[in-house]
């Protein structure tokens, strides 16, 4: 449990302070008015698909570069790391100009007229932020690796508060006399994380030539094998992740149809469970690597024991942050708005948040400790059927057919949530006992 907290609470924090972004945003744009809230939701709820995909194609580093670091194998780190940034970088500008031009078909969704204007302008803008957030999280991987995980947290505190005088100065118009709203989002998002990728760049480089470890040492140059193993790696997960978050984004579009008090009600339950979801994600990213460290060191009954305690562990925590839904609703959404029709309305929709979350952080550790075991595949596929097949047709027949609003959108994600959950933890059994009675063999 040490070793897994030591992994896990530098993880969150970095989560948490990349998600307080969204929050701090979130709180000064809600005061400019709800179609600004709205805007920014519908946004967030395209440039999200393209900004998971690519972390996520990233993510197969934790395993990757945890078993060459366990193996002390410099060198294929190294290789992996260059990949990354190759890929990275392609994915980026890619996605930039798909995002640019993907933007004038804002009003094919029925979007409220009101709200395709300036969600435009916060897409087109904050999709740039896309290549520092990716370096950002690579960057993140490697220094947790190598005993250093404090640093990118450090570099989020400076981007947090940068970040908040940036959205005081562009959303309400400081530097100007135009209220700038959801495109004064874009520019303080955009600015804070060049800031903190560089920062992060600057810190991995001083300690990587201090260390005499690799960065210096070998060549940079495209490494088709290992390019090949990223990727493999990386896809089931980037797709995973693209299902499980693509639905949400949906969501999103579907509450835009409704008016833009629901939309608001809607963006903030997104943004709650997204906050909560940072301490069962930093578990899982924490016994993903450990658990590829302790195979790389030959110690599969130890690594089995980290996806054990780390579901015990989540499910306690996913209960207590449940119960602080249910009692402090209200206030809490007094916090993202002056509305009081939303405040009075959001509360049913965040009771049902809070049991989504406790099912949604159950999932994310089975994720972690799949990883761990080298299965990507099960978990993306999981989330396909769950999701898309499941929840989505759950939302669309609660929402509309029964006309519940964002309520019934939020029963429907509920179930799919809670589909995934279950066979992820069934598969996570199954795969566990089977390496058991390996160890045993052995």
């Amino acid at each position: 449990m040490k070793q897994i907290l030591k992994f896990a609470f530098p993880m969150i924090l970095t989560h948490f302070g990349t998600h307080l972004m969204g929050f701090v945003d979130l709180y000064f744009v809600g005061r400019v008015s709800s179609v600004q809230t709205g805007a920014v939701g519908v946004g967030t709820s395209v440039w999200i698909w393209f900004l998971l995909f690519g972390i996520g194609l990233m993510a197969g580093l934790e395993y990757l570069a945890a078993m060459a670091y366990g193996e002390k194998d410099y060198k294929k780190q190294h290789e992996y790391l260059t990949q990354a940034l190759v890929l990275s970088l392609i994915l980026a500008l890619s996605f930039t100009l798909i995002l640019y031009v993907g933007t004038n078909f804002y009003s094919t969704f029925k979007i409220h007229p009101e709200v395709i204007g300036p969600a435009t302008s916060y897409t087109r803008l904050v999709a740039w932020s896309l290549l520092p957030t990716y370096w950002f999280y690579i960057f993140r991987i490697y220094l947790t690796l190598i005993g250093k995980a404090y640093y990118p947290i450090v570099v989020l505190l400076i981007g947090n508060i940068l970040n908040g005088f940036m959205d005081y100065f562009f959303i309400f118009g400081k530097v100007g006399t135009q209220i700038y709203g959801a495109t004064g989002v874009a520019w303080a998002t955009l600015i804070s994380r060049i800031f903190m990728a560089s920062a992060l760049i600057i810190c991995w480089l001083y300690w990587d030539r201090k260390g005499n470890r690799y960065f210096f040492k070998y060549p940079w140059r495209i490494y088709k094998a290992r390019m090949q193993t990223v990727i493999q790696a990386g896809l089931p997960i980037a797709l995973r992740m693209v299902f499980e978050s693509g639905v949400f984004a949906v969501s999103v579009m579907l509450a835009a149809r409704f008016s833009p008090r629901e939309l608001a009600i809607h963006e903030i339950a997104l943004n709650l469970i997204s906050m909560v979801f940072l301490f069962p994600l930093g578990l899982s990213s924490a016994i993903a690597i450990l658990m590829g460290q302790a195979f790389g060191q030959k110690k599969a009954a130890e690594a089995l024991e980290f996806g054990r305690i780390g579901f015990s562990f989540g499910t306690k925590i996913g209960i207590l942050i449940g119960l602080v839904f249910l009692i402090f609703a209200e206030p809490i959404l007094s916090l993202f708005t002056k509305d009081l029709y939303v405040i009075q309305a959001g509360k049913k929709v965040v009771w049902l948040a809070a049991f989504h979350q406790l099912l949604d952080g159950i999932q994310i550790i089975g994720v972690g400790a799949l990883r761990g075991l080298g299965n990507t595949r099960d978990p993306m596929i999981y989330h396909l059927i769950g999701n898309w097949f499941i929840g989505f047709p759950c939302s669309l027949f609660f929402s509309f057919s029964r006309l519940q609003g964002v309520e019934g959108l939020w029963i429907g994600l509920t179930i799919g949530t809670a589909s995934v959950t279950l066979a992820t933890y069934l598969k996570w059994k199954q795969q566990a006992a089977t390496y058991s009675n390996l160890c045993s063999t052995d």
